[in-house]
């Protein structure tokens, strides 16, 4: 079972590690009397930079509180904060990975409820989500989806106008090939997005998500049908197949010299990542938010809690820890300081405050709106498991080579339920 293979990475990790720092500080106090709390999170500089100005605010404030920043990249988080949990040596503020909390069980976090956090400034939707046997086991700090971004200067060349649907991708498709020539495509669906099309075909023409009481909740002949609709994609000349997309390696799309230089004019991106997606393509091309089709039933864009904070349950500072927390939270010069670096905030009290400053504007707020009125129904917190992305990647690189849309559908159908059976 996944739980039990993190447990295990964990404690094989945590022989490793060798316990440091201070014995005073360790134990959650200072030699100058006040409490040591510990906050560790991941990101890019631009968020450690203005979450290290949010707790410099939060020690003026509270100069009995020293806060202890434990801050890294994006690579291996998971699973040093696993291994810390496990050996009981996790921050006392984490910054969680939504799926991880289920990964990790609800006995390792604080019940939020139980603080003075206002619970009432977050969506009922949202709650639901960070809800494990009945404990409000985190905050979620926003909710992202994917969106249509697209390089308006290549649909200028190819004479077409931003796609708001399915046809007009086609329209486009065959554009770009007639205009631009080979090798043009109006979107760029690599593995994991090309699998995520397939399920915003199959959640419009049904209804249903993907998983739903712990097994797939398609059909294989449902399934067939999906991938049949992305094979048409490819086809009609609306995106490049896995194979040609992945004939110079496999890179992530900003590095990807087709898409920096708007021979592949779309993705099908995260709308947090809207600074990534312009920047990386080429001077002065103009990034756009694309329509979001609905030929086959209402927008479905995929969507999920991208981030949280959790309390941990061993914490020996919980109330001062919440108040930390309700600090970045709701506190009007936090939330200035650290502005869109963990997205959109669900919290109400953060979202008044920086829609007051004019701060929600941008490539980034319009592809929120988008996702936010067009959402499809979530997914299940197994959905972005390592072993199962692994899987669609895998059926996704096989699909119309190796396998047709049957073996593809029955394959994924296994695989899937196979895992989701562990838990």
């Amino acid at each position: 079972m996944k739980r039990l293979g993190l447990i295990l990475l964990a404690i094989a990790m945590l022989t490793m590690t060798v316990a440091c720092g201070k014995k005073k500080e360790s134990a959650g106090g200072s030699s100058d009397g006040k409490v040591v709390i510990r906050f560790g999170w991941w990101g890019g500089d631009s968020r450690h930079k203005a979450t290290l100005e949010a707790i410099e605010l939060f020690k003026k404030k509270y100069p009995n509180i020293d806060v202890k920043p434990e801050y890294a990249g994006w690579t291996g988080y998971n699973e040093k904060l696993t291994t810390q949990i496990v050996g009981n040596s996790a921050p006392d503020l984490m910054q969680v990975n939504w799926n991880l909390l289920y990964d990790l069980g609800a006995d390792k976090f604080l019940d939020l409820k139980g603080t003075d956090l206002d619970l009432n400034n977050y969506p009922a939707d949202a709650l639901k989500l960070v809800e494990i046997d009945g404990k409000t086991v985190a905050a979620p700090l926003g909710l992202t989806g994917r969106v249509f971004y697209y390089q308006k200067n290549s649909f200028d060349k190819a004479g077409v106008a931003i796609p708001k649907s399915f046809a007009d991708l086609k329209a486009a498709g065959k554009a770009f090939q007639e205009k631009l020539g080979k090798g043009n495509y109006p979107l760029f669906l690599e593995d994991y997005s090309a699998f995520l099309m397939v399920l915003y075909y199959l959640e419009q023409t049904t209804g249903k998500p993907f998983i739903a009481n712990n097994k797939v909740n398609y059909t294989v002949e449902e399934l067939q049908k999906g991938f049949d609709f992305y094979l048409d994609l490819v086809k009609s000349g609306v995106t490049p197949s896995i194979a040609e997309s992945q004939s110079g390696g496999v890179v992530p799309y900003d590095q990807e010299p087709r898409w920096i230089n708007g021979q592949f004019a779309g993705l099908y991106e995260w709308e947090s990542s809207a600074g990534k997606v312009s920047g990386s393509a080429q001077e002065g091309t103009e990034v756009v938010v694309g329509g979001v089709p609905t030929d086959f039933g209402k927008g479905a864009l995929f969507n999920k809690i991208s981030m949280t904070y959790a309390i941990n349950a061993k914490s020996k500072y919980p109330k001062e820890t919440a108040l930390l927390l309700n600090f970045l939270l709701t506190d009007p010069e936090a939330v200035k300081v650290q502005g869109l670096q963990r997205g959109i905030p669900l919290n109400k009290a953060a979202f008044s405050i920086l829609e007051g400053e004019g701060a929600l504007k941008g490539l980034q707020y319009e592809g929120y709106k988008t996702v936010v009125d067009n959402k499809g129904q979530g997914i299940s917190e197994y959905f972005e498991s390592e072993e199962l992305r692994k899987y669609y990647r895998t059926v996704m690189q096989e699909l119309g080579t190796v396998t047709d849309s049957k073996q593809a559908a029955e394959k994924i159908t296994k695989m899937v339920n196979d895992f989701l059976n562990t838990k």
